[in-house]
């Protein structure tokens, strides 16, 4: 189980470093569409890319920043319990919130991707109508890493409370 939990870890992490490499790259093409812009020169496929770019690096880095606890928590009691207390409160949050909405949005944006390729949907956003299925799935994707990356969190903060230790 150990084994099986450090290999989603490493899948949230590799993703998360692929994912820094993209905002370089989001920059640049920002950087180019206004420069363009500046001059009355941009293009559609600037603006879409820009566009699906943010929607992979955000999607993709969910399962990372849970990994690394760097989602927004309000501290104000909850830096004040105790870490086995801590453990509870996570455990029951995941269970009466995160599984319900995570499963559900999960559901629904690998149905959306499936939909995308069953009926070749376009974007339209603009008018270049580049396909919608690509960045569909990757949503999809990232919905997956989360859920499985908020699965081994739950299993280590379950354990924690059991057995008032680490699980690794």
């Amino acid at each position: 189980m150990k084994k099986v939990l450090r290999v989603i870890d490493a899948i949230s992490d590799r993703t998360g470093l692929i994912v820094g490499w993209l905002s370089f790259g989001l920059v640049l093409i920002i950087s180019f569409e206004t420069t363009l812009h500046v001059f009355h020169k941009s293009t559609l496929w600037e603006y879409e890319t820009v566009g699906m770019m943010g929607a992979t690096m955000y999607s993709l880095a969910f399962a990372y920043v849970m990994r690394h606890r760097l989602n927004v928590r309000v501290d104000v009691i909850y830096s004040h319990l105790s870490r086995r207390v801590q453990a509870l409160v996570d455990t029951v949050g995941m269970l009466v919130a995160f599984f319900p909405v995570m499963g559900f949005a999960t559901y629904s944006a690998i149905k959306k991707a499936h939909n995308a390729f069953v009926i070749n949907e376009k974007s339209a956003v603009t008018g270049w109508y580049p396909p919608a299925a690509p960045i569909r799935t990757i949503i999809a994707a990232g919905f997956v890493l989360l859920l499985l990356q908020g699965l081994v969190v739950f299993i280590r903060e379950f354990y924690y409370l059991l057995r008032n230790k680490a699980y690794d």
